[in-house]
């Protein structure tokens, strides 16, 4: 066991590196070198607004990236599905394009080269969690005897970060 002053010393630094630790994983979501918390609560208010998908949005980002030498003058088909999934009004969307805009020039000033960005944001944001109506019926279906649900959902599970054709209906 730790004596006191040791354990109060673990303690003194856990607030600093639980933070850079978090800073460290954001960064990665948005494919950047640097955390920015303002501009992610920007994004965090607009999930709310929003009721969008977090999963499905992070993983939206990465086509973002990939677009941003180019001129943005409509949300890239990612993102507006997400919205349109959320059923988003006008004026959110809006909202949004100004929110992708802002974040493009972000992406623009940051040292790492592009598909860098790309690659880090897709090895961050997975395309498939686990989510409990998914489980339940899987569940279910085991509780009949049935474990193919079991099954395809371990199956996906095993690579969440890689697009895998026909599964879209794990992605709801």
């Amino acid at each position: 066991l730790l004596d006191v002053d040791k354990g109060q010393e673990i303690l003194d630094t856990y607030g600093e590196t639980l933070a850079e630790a978090y800073g460290k994983k954001m960064a990665g979501k948005y494919g950047l070198t640097k955390y920015s918390q303002e501009f992610s609560v920007k994004l965090m208010k607009l999930m709310s607004e929003c009721k969008t998908d977090m999963t499905n949005t992070f993983r939206s980002l990465s086509q973002v990236t990939r677009m941003q030498n180019d001129e943005i003058t409509e949300l890239p088909s990612g993102l507006a599905s997400v919205l349109e999934e959320a059923g988003a009004s006008e004026d959110q969307k809006g909202m949004w394009l100004e929110w992708v805009k802002e974040y493009q020039q972000m992406l623009k000033e940051d040292p790492m080269p592009m598909e860098e960005q790309a690659k880090l944001q897709d090895a961050t944001n997975p395309s498939y969690i686990l989510r409990n109506h998914l489980c339940q019926e899987a569940i279910e279906a085991a509780e009949d005897g049935d474990f193919e649900p079991t099954h395809a959902l371990l199956d996906l599970l095993r690579k969440p970060y890689d697009e895998q054709e026909g599964k879209d209906k794990y992605k709801k």
